[in-house]
């Protein structure tokens, strides 16, 4: 009873006098703590061995302090502070916080999942760029040496005024693996492969490719016969090709994934055709259902998959694909360069303060249009050549875009570029000096990209890839201060299309541009296109063409009516152009030939009547110039055979008269007028027409008054009558 009741009163205690009585007993109350803190401590420790236990007890006593938090002001036997010590035990227990990890202690909601909640770190981690130093950037290792000799290192943030300034080249180029060109199409045509090989592999059965891979491989070798098969098959044509008509299949198998629940193979009609009415019903693009339809016919006769040729040859396929084609928007092609354009090339390839890089970018452009290349032509070339005279540059390639047999991807194109161009100074002379400077070795040996990519800020040091044309495409729309509008938009194509955009607006022949442009199509044959032998009469014709605008006699620029100065024009074979104050030809007309009423005798013999008839036409009169021919009275002024010379647009051939058979001609026309003929003149455009039945000419249009006789083949022939 007494024992239970004296706990009790114990318990009760509050305040001061619970206080009291645990001062009362301080071995009982350090028993009590110890035990209560060392509680989860001596349960680890039971498991060890005597010496260890030993050892960590005396590491728990040195590292527990026991502190008396129940004695306050009322206790006397306490001695008070002196303000010397308190200061000392504030500045130790600072210093103990500090030097605490307080990362031992966590609270709940620091530990596990609410840790990633309530924590300090974010849910999401974006790693920080880092600005490496080297010489692309402005961030460069400054070191310093003292007088002791110490070296120390530190980054040092450096503006380069005049590379950011003026080096184009440096923005335009971008970090791409650095693989030969040659070895960028070897990847792409195995990736084409393989990407075939998966789309013909979902049914082996259904395609001839798959029947033969099934037949002569095994389980460990399929694969690989399957490419090899395919390999063989695909033969000479370009990794383009192979992913065009890929691309092709590819959508119509993930349509047939997704809503026929089946692959593509083998190929129903039903699905095709339900697929190109889908395509119809949700605007997909024009040429989507063309192209299908191109890949079921390169599908069939390649690589024989069953149900194609049903679906390409299918009426209401095609139907639908010509429907969806018809809303095509218009083709724009690249817009062409103007003449001051071109001239601000030279001007950057000529100009010794620029960096290297961009003037050594300005002369491949120079070098691409002067050669009507397209950048692809210049990727693998060999044999670089300037001839003796320091006239023309000359290239070989055998990978173009006009080689797709094997036949001519044997033969070697020449590639000839004028060396003088819309200036008086020799631009390939300087283009090659500068790719000296800039250590870019010519492929002399074997194949390689005319430019590489440069792989430094001075381009000095060139990488092996090839620069790609949206390289090039940035760098001349950087170059030339034109970027790329809805208005306007220049590329590398501009290049090519700009020269024969010259040679066609100052007349030249068709069979002329076709060898120009190297269209072995257009051309009579392909041996015209691959002899420098035949090339060099077109060459002549082509620096005709670009004395004329260094004369300024052409101005390809300006308007149709002003392109070409009359005046100013050298005396050159082709077509004739009219001079003012020279009198234009009529052309001998029999008697009682009915023809439109002439304006009076006085009017038409004076010059300037005459150069105001000129005017009246003056877009085919200055371009293309009048017919030639004799007056039929007696007595009359020949004209001056260098302003009036038979020719037609599309030979070029010029026929010349001379003065000591001048009476024998003049009696072979007068026995023109005596027959009858079936050639026919159109007094405004002077076109020379064939008249094939009564009221009818041969190029179906109508036989009208404005329409008179001639008597011989001489001006503009229309190439419908006359199939040229």
């Amino acid at each position: 009873m007494d024992d239970v009741s004296s706990e009790a009163g114990e318990s009760g205690l509050k305040g001061y006098r619970k206080r009291w009585t645990e001062r009362s007993a301080p071995g009982q109350r350090n028993e009590k703590s110890l035990s209560e803190c060392g509680s989860d401590f001596n349960a680890d420790i039971d498991s060890l061995t005597p010496l260890a236990k030993q050892q960590k007890l005396h590491e728990f006593d040195r590292a527990v302090e026991i502190i008396d938090k129940t004695s306050d002001d009322l206790d006397d036997d306490k001695p008070f502070a002196s303000s010397t010590s308190t200061a000392v035990n504030h500045r130790q227990e600072r210093q103990a916080l500090q030097n605490t990890d307080m990362k031992v202690f966590r609270f709940p909601w620091e530990r596990g999942r609410l840790a990633k909640i309530f924590g300090d770190k974010p849910l999401v981690s974006v790693k920080t760029p880092q600005l490496k130093m080297g010489p692309n950037n402005c961030l460069r290792m400054g070191l310093s040496v003292s007088e002791s000799g110490s070296l120390e290192a530190k980054p040092v943030f450096k503006r380069d005024d005049a590379v950011s300034s003026h080096a184009i080249f440096l923005d335009v180029v971008k970090a791409i693996v650095d693989k030969s060109e040659l070895e960028d199409r070897d990847a792409k045509r195995q990736k084409a492969l393989e990407a075939w090989w998966k789309l013909l592999s979902h049914s082996l059965v259904s395609s001839s490719i798959g029947l033969k891979v099934t037949v002569e491989s095994t389980a460990d070798t399929i694969h690989s016969c399957a490419l090899e098969i395919l390999d063989a098959t695909f033969a000479v044509k370009s990794a383009g090709t192979l992913f065009r008509r890929l691309y092709a299949i590819q959508a119509f198998e993930d349509w047939s994934v997704e809503h026929r629940n089946k692959h593509w193979l083998p190929v129903s009609e039903y699905d095709v055709w339900t697929y190109v009415k889908w395509l119809q019903k949700t605007d997909a693009p024009a040429t989507k259902a063309g192209s299908l339809v191109e890949a079921l016919r390169f599908s069939w006769y390649l690589l024989g998959v069953e149900g194609a040729n049903l679906a390409e040859s299918s009426l209401r396929i095609k139907g639908v694909s010509s429907q969806m084609r018809s809303h095509k928007k218009p083709w724009r092609p690249a817009d062409l360069l103007t003449v001051t354009e071109v001239k601000a090339l030279h001007e950057i390839l000529y100009d010794q303060g620029r960096p290297l890089g961009d003037r050594v970018l300005a002369g491949h452009a120079l070098h691409l249009l002067y050669s009507r290349s397209r950048w692809s032509d210049l990727l693998l070339v060999s044999g670089m050549y300037m001839d003796p005279e320091e006239h023309f540059l000359e290239v070989a390639t055998k990978a173009h875009k006009g080689a797709r047999s094997a036949e001519m991807k044997t033969k070697l194109l020449p590639i000839v570029a004028p060396a003088f161009g819309v200036d008086n100074k020799n631009w390939a002379v300087v283009y090659l000096e500068v790719r000296r400077e800039c250590n870019l070795s010519l492929p002399l040996d074997g194949y390689g990209p005319m430019m590489c990519a440069p792989s430094n800020s001075t381009a000095t040091s060139w990488s092996k890839r090839a620069l790609t044309s949206e390289e090039g495409s940035d760098f001349l729309r950087r170059a030339l201060r034109a970027p790329k509008t809805a208005e306007r938009r220049i590329s590398t194509h501009s290049l090519k299309s700009t020269v024969m955009s010259w040679a066609s607006k100052y007349g030249l022949s068709e069979y002329t541009r076709a060898v120009l442009a190297r269209h072995t199509s257009k051309a009579a044959t392909a041996t015209a296109v691959y002899s420098r032998d035949l090339l060099s009469p077109i060459l002549r014709e082509l620096n005709l063409v670009l004395a004329a605008i260094r004369n300024g006699s052409f101005s390809p620029d300006m308007t149709r009516s002003g392109m070409l100065t009359p005046g100013a024009l050298p005396c050159l074979g082709g077509t004739p152009l009219p001079e003012a104050g020279l009198p234009i030809a009529t052309t001998p007309v029999p008697a009682g030939d009915k023809r439109l009423p002439e304006e009076p005798h006085g009017a038409a013999s004076s010059p300037g009547s005459d150069w105001s008839f000129a005017q009246r036409n003056a877009e085919d009169m200055r371009v293309f110039g009048g017919a030639s021919g004799y007056s039929p009275s007696e007595g009359a002024q020949s004209v001056l055979e260098d302003a009036l010379t038979d020719t037609t647009e599309e030979n070029s051939q010029q026929s010349t008269s001379s003065s000591e058979c001048e009476d024998d001609e003049q009696e072979q026309h007068r026995d023109l007028l005596n027959r009858e003929s079936d050639y026919v003149i159109n007094q405004h455009s002077l076109v020379v027409h064939l008249v094939r039945a009564q009221g009818i000419l041969q190029c179906g249009r109508k036989l009208t008054p404005s329409y008179v006789k001639v008597y011989e083949l001489s001006g503009i022939r229309c190439s419908r009558c006359f199939d040229v």
